[in-house]
């Protein structure tokens, strides 16, 4: 009877002991993941990307997310590169050529943002005057509207001053944003 006794009484104690170890650490993962989540959702900036509209007349703004804290040049790229993979949406067309490629970029203490694309940002696309000034201001408005630090940009290709992307607007000059052309 003794030995039943302290069985019960061993097994009473490793149960406790179970549900008093185990279990909170069960609820507290639980917890610790919903948290990684809700921290990871609270950490995303929602910013907005200019695409070509349907009619290839106007820009439209589509918001994306990207990570937030990012410093003012990581954004950018990051920028860069989701114009560059082009947009989700069918009725959006791309701005940037794919494959194009950013060689550098750098932000002055001025505001302005200098960024220097490969050549495929010329020989990827067939552009007339209004898709060139599109892919121009997708660009601008994509980083001045979205990186305080940025108010003006300036279009390089491999790191020279280029005339134009495709012969009809000049590049000479440095951009500011245009709202006057998202619809």
């Amino acid at each position: 009877m003794k030995q039943r006794f302290s069985i019960i009484i061993f097994l009473f104690l490793m149960i406790s002991i179970y549900f008093i170890l185990f279990i909170p650490g069960i609820c507290c993962a639980e917890e610790v993941e919903n948290n990684k989540e809700e921290f990871a959702q609270q950490q995303l900036f929602e910013g907005f990307l200019y695409f070509i509209d349907k009619d290839g007349r106007f820009l439209k703004s589509v918001e994306q997310k990207f990570a937030a804290g990012l410093n003012p040049h990581d954004l950018a790229i990051a920028i860069i590169q989701a114009l560059i993979k082009g947009p989700s949406f069918k009725e959006y067309e791309r701005t940037l050529p794919e494959g194009t490629k950013v060689n550098s970029l750098f932000i002055e203490d001025d505001g302005t943002a200098f960024i220097d694309f490969d050549q495929n940002i010329r020989t990827l696309m067939d552009y007339s005057a209004q898709s060139e000034m599109l892919t121009i201001y997708s660009i601008v408005n994509s980083l001045v509207l979205n990186i305080e630090k940025i108010n003006r940009v300036k279009i390089l290709i491999q790191g020279e001053t280029a005339q134009t992307l495709s012969g009809h607007i000049d590049l000479d000059h440095f951009y500011e944003a245009n709202m006057l052309i998202v619809k």
